[in-house]
């Protein structure tokens, strides 16, 4: 069991991280839905764009944090790859969210799929561009680089 946690000890902590953000982006989701009346995809891309805050800090400090450290130029390129993972990622979930309520899927139930979706997009997205992890055969679920 030791060996399972450790070799995906990334996913989990992203699943971790992702609870967070899913948290932030459903509250601020609800509030610009219901109480100021905004249209479902356009609350997606603002509740998105609150998560994406979030997300940036929280896995830049704990899910992927033993990527390479780097000077202030640097971090400024990855977050803004970042925010390129992320602009993709948000035009699938505001599309697949106006695709879902136009044929009648409840506004809550679209969220909750287009949030899986979001997840498994934006993990492969960190990994790969954003924090360059590269897992080696033997520790894969330490992010060696």
């Amino acid at each position: 069991m030791r060996e399972l946690l450790l070799r995906y000890i990334r996913v989990i902590k992203f699943g971790a991280v992702g609870c967070v953000n899913t948290a932030v982006d459903f509250l601020v989701f609800t509030l610009v839905s219901e109480m100021l009346g905004v249209e479902p995809g356009m609350a997606q891309i603002v509740s998105y764009g609150a998560g994406i805050l979030c997300s940036f800090v929280l896995n830049h400090c704990f899910t992927f944090s033993d990527a390479k450290k780097e000077n202030a130029a640097g971090q400024a390129r990855r977050f803004g790859r970042f925010v390129v993972v992320n602009a993709v990622t948000l035009a699938v979930s505001a599309g697949l969210m106006e695709l879902a309520v136009g044929f009648g899927v409840w506004k809550y139930l679209a969220k909750l799929g287009v949030t899986g979706v979001t997840m498994v997009l934006n993990y492969f997205g960190y990994k790969i561009l954003v924090f360059r992890i590269r897992e080696d055969k033997d520790d894969e679920g330490q992010g060696a680089s």
